[in-house]
């Protein structure tokens, strides 16, 4: 069930996304020259024309690319400097026991026998 909500709420962020950039297309499909020479910005440099909706979709992927490129540099410099603090249970040198108690401490007893039966507690309330 969960699957389904999220295929589904996919698939509308998908159309509606779609429907914007369609709309986006239609609207500004004049040519606009673009020049990439930032140094001078007053003379007529290397240019070339594309259609408005294509610069804007080009400059709104580079933004996400950008964002994605600073995001993972920041999480491998984290991890770089503190080897194991992003990740909780794991110490330096030695393999993630966790969820295996006994494998730390042998002697290890299950201390859930120490408390009370709690099955025939609630029998004899009946």
């Amino acid at each position: 069930m969960t699957a389904f909500i999220v295929r589904t709420c996919a698939r509308i962020v998908f159309l509606i996304t779609a429907a914007l950039l369609i709309s986006l297309a239609v609207k500004n499909r004049q040519n606009v020259s673009f020049y990439y020479n930032p140094l001078r910005v007053t003379e007529d440099g290397p240019a070339i024309d594309v259609p408005l909706f294509i610069l804007l979709v080009a400059t709104l992927l580079a933004g996400i690319l950008l964002g994605v490129i600073i995001s993972s540099a920041n999480r491998l410099v984290h991890r770089w400097r503190h080897p194991t603090a992003d990740r909780p249970g794991r110490h330096a040198g030695l393999p993630d026991t966790s969820l295996t108690p006994g494998a730390v401490n042998p002697d290890f007893t299950d201390l859930s026998s120490d408390l009370p039966d709690t099955h025939s507690v609630l029998e004899k309330g009946r």
